[in-house]
Order: structure tokens, then sequence, then C-alpha cells
């Protein structure tokens, strides 16, 4: 099983290919912060949050003025439900780091099964 940290950085990659530049850690920062909030409201509609988390996650795309990221939504929606769909963990933290020369990410997450439920 992958990390959770690598597997951000893959869900991530549409995004910053986009810019078509080598990630600063600025733009991987950014690009990261849209992608959780796209992650996060994907794996909260898959458990059952249906109608309530995509439509405040496109908000907040929108307010984070990175045109580029709200115009690519749907397909990371997307991207998300098909490529990833089996990975159900919420994303609580991440911390962009480099490593090696490199920039990578430490991610922190949950398991969606521990959310607490509401009745219908």
């Amino acid at each position: 099983m992958k990390t959770i940290s690598r597997t951000l950085l893959e869900f991530v990659q549409p995004l910053l290919r986009i810019t078509g530049d080598e990630p600063t850690r600025d733009n991987l920062e950014k690009a990261l912060k849209i992608a959780v909030i796209i992650w996060n409201a994907v794996v909260l509609e898959q458990f059952g949050f249906e109608g309530k988390y995509l439509a405040q996650a496109r908000k907040l795309v929108e307010a984070e003025a990175l045109p580029t990221a709200v115009q690519v939504f749907e397909s990371m929606v997307e991207h998300k439900m098909q490529a990833f769909a089996q990975e159900r963990r919420i994303i609580l933290g991440y911390e962009v780091i480099e490593e090696n020369g490199r920039l990578g990410v430490n991610v922190e997450a949950g398991s969606a099964d521990d959310l607490p439920r509401s009745d219908p």
C-alpha cells in the first residue's frame, strides 16, 4: 500500500501540470491546498454526506483565486473518483518538505470510517 503522502503527490499532478513550470514550494503549497479541499470533499460525499461538500469545495477553490484550479475542478473530482476511488482516508494536515533538493509532502490522514454519521 502506498503512503498517503505519495498518493497525494500523485493526485495533485494534474494541477501542477497546468502551470507547466517546475513546481516551486509556493506552487506546490497552493496546488496541495486545492487538491486537499477536493480530495476531502469527494471522500465525504462517498461516505454518505452527499450534496453537502462538493458545492462548498467549489466555493473554497474559487475563493483561492487560482484560475486554473477553478477550470479543472470537475476533472479533479473525477480524477479522485476514478483513479483513487479505493482511497478512503481524510487528509487532516500536510506539510511541504524538501529532501535531497526535491520537494515532497508529509501528510497526516485518518480513516473516513471513523467519522460520526448523522441520523437520516
